[in-house]
């Protein structure tokens, strides 16, 4: 409408045909990654990103340091863990990724909170495989490709309230929500919170909407609607 044309919104092709392969219900493991019962398991809340300074990684961990503090006593919040998985491009991510751990440690947060850093992609994918909940936070994201991939892999996506996750990705069904968007710390601790004493089986029900929700952002829905879009224009 602003340039008195007509128009069409192609999204961008993400990896969800290899990530909807993953099953729904999560292994019930304790943080060491060990097959335990349902009262010793940990629900794993995964960050994937590389560790830039726009992916604010320091209001996640404050919101985690929240949630911790928060009067609920629950096993599902003390047992959790938050694993933030993601690569450095040079000193200075090498550095911000220091200051991230040692935040972890002055905050006492070590034993809920893990780095894998710079990991292959099939470690990228067991994490995913292992997560309930996929946590971004990055203000005003073009797009947001990796909350897609949540999507697809199962964990429910928790973005922030701006950008493409608010106001393409994240958007609720005529049966219910794909995902949770926040705007603050304390929003950001309340949604995990609200996600964490949930019933496993009201979680997953959100799991396949949001991974039901992934197939428009698939490379087959991008190949058919580019070419469509290249063709309507009179380009082809």
């Amino acid at each position: 409408a602003l340039w008195r044309v007509d128009s069409r919104v192609v999204y961008p092709p993400c990896n969800v045909e290899d990530l909807s392969k993953l099953p729904l219900t999560r292994p019930r493991l304790n943080a060491r990654g060990t097959p335990v019962k349902k009262d010793k398991s940990s629900i794993r809340v995964v960050s994937v990103g590389q560790f830039r300074p726009e992916k604010a990684h320091v209001v996640q961990i404050a919101a985690w340091k929240a949630l911790k503090k928060f009067k609920t006593k629950s096993s599902k919040i003390e047992n959790a863990i938050l694993v933030f998985v993601g690569g450095c491009r040079d000193e200075a991510d090498r550095e911000r990724l220091a200051d991230l751990q040692q935040s972890v440690k002055d905050l006492e947060l070590e034993d809920s909170v893990q780095f894998h850093v710079d990991v292959p992609y099939d470690e990228v994918k067991r994490e995913l495989s292992r997560a309930s909940i996929g946590l971004h936070s990055m203000i005003d994201e073009h797009f947001g490709i990796c909350v897609v991939e949540y999507m697809a892999a199962g964990a429910v996506p928790v973005a922030h309230a701006s950008g493409g996750p608010f106001l393409d990705i994240i958007r609720d069904q005529h049966d219910g929500p794909t995902g949770f968007t926040a705007d603050s710390v304390a929003t950001f601790a309340e949604t995990l919170e609200h996600l964490l004493l949930m019933r496993r089986t009201e979680r997953e029900e959100i799991s396949a909407r949001a991974r039901a929700r992934s197939d428009i952002f698939s490379e087959t829905e991008f190949n058919s609607n580019f070419i469509d879009s290249l063709v309507n224009s009179g380009v082809l």
